[in-house]
């Protein structure tokens, strides 16, 4: 991944209060994108499929899970009034890619909008289930592949992201009905 992609990613996650009033050298953000999927029939609160994105072992993460956006959400996410510019940037160039592509219309691709996590790393989590409490400056286009890692293209701030098939590596599975996968970045 290019250093300006490496930029864009860690962008995400800066604050005001992240940047150091003095130039101190800063060890560079550890991120990781995580991919699992939990089977066509998971257990009752859980998604088949889903990302996160955290950094720095997750001190910030954002949660994307799978079936509960559409297309047409997108489109009516981009449409309301409440949208800032730059959520309407991402959300439009997330729309652009899954029509002009297609995927609208496939089965084994999936649409995910992020969560941010505010209480990672301990444990909690204070998601908004169903289709609220979305961020729409990230978002996801998983396509499934039933016997390997998917590829995945991540849109931050209105730029995409590849995550092709290849470039995942197996992790640790807690049981053996969930697939897992992760890439560091």
């Amino acid at each position: 991944m290019s250093n300006r992609a490496e930029d864009l990613i860690n962008s995400l996650f800066e604050m005001p209060s992240d940047k150091p009033a003095h130039s101190i050298p800063v060890e560079k953000p550890k991120n990781r994108l995580e991919f699992y999927d939990n089977g066509p029939e998971p257990e009752k609160g859980k998604t088949q499929f889903g990302l996160v994105l955290d950094r720095n072992k997750s001190a910030e993460r954002w949660n994307f899970n799978s079936h509960l956006i559409t297309l047409a959400d997108i489109g009516a996410m981009y449409e309301d009034p409440n949208t800032t510019l730059a959520q309407q940037d991402n959300l439009g160039a997330m729309f652009a890619f899954i029509y002009d592509n297609g995927y609208h219309e496939d089965a084994n691709v999936h649409l995910m909008l992020a969560k941010k996590n505010d209480e990672a790393g301990t444990g909690k989590h204070n998601l908004r289930s169903g289709k609220r409490g979305f961020d729409k400056l990230a978002g996801a286009v998983l396509v499934d592949y039933v016997n390997a890692m998917p590829t995945v293209y991540l849109f931050l701030n209105g730029t995409r992201f590849d995550f092709p098939s290849r470039d995942w590596e197996s992790t640790p599975q807690s049981s053996s009905d969930v697939k897992r996968g992760q890439v560091r970045f």
